[in-house]
């Protein structure tokens, strides 16, 4: 799903949980704030998250990466704060 540089603001809505079979998430370049939900590190299947020029703030979830296919992942141009996730960097992938 890409809904880059469309001008979103608010929250990633709590319904994004339901997508179960999602492979890539781009909400890139919006006005997106407040906090990375931690659904999306329970997302199973994705293999590209990119989060870049937004208005994120607080922890990068940390579950984020242990499905072990995330191979893509793009955050900066935000707010966040706290250590990286252990399992960002392992997975089959590397």
């Amino acid at each position: 799903m890409d809904l880059s540089n469309n001008m979103l603001q608010g929250e990633i809505p709590p319904a994004f949980a339901e997508l179960k079979n999602l492979t890539l998430l781009n909400l890139f370049r919006n006005k997106l704030h407040g906090a990375i939900p931690e659904f999306i590190s329970e997302m199973p299947q994705l293999e590209v998250l990119q989060l870049w020029e937004n208005n994120f703030t607080k922890n990068i979830p940390q579950g984020l990466g242990s499905n072990g296919r995330l191979s893509i992942l793009g955050l900066s141009s935000n707010k966040l704060t706290g250590i990286l996730p252990p399992d960002l960097c392992t997975g089959n992938h590397l």
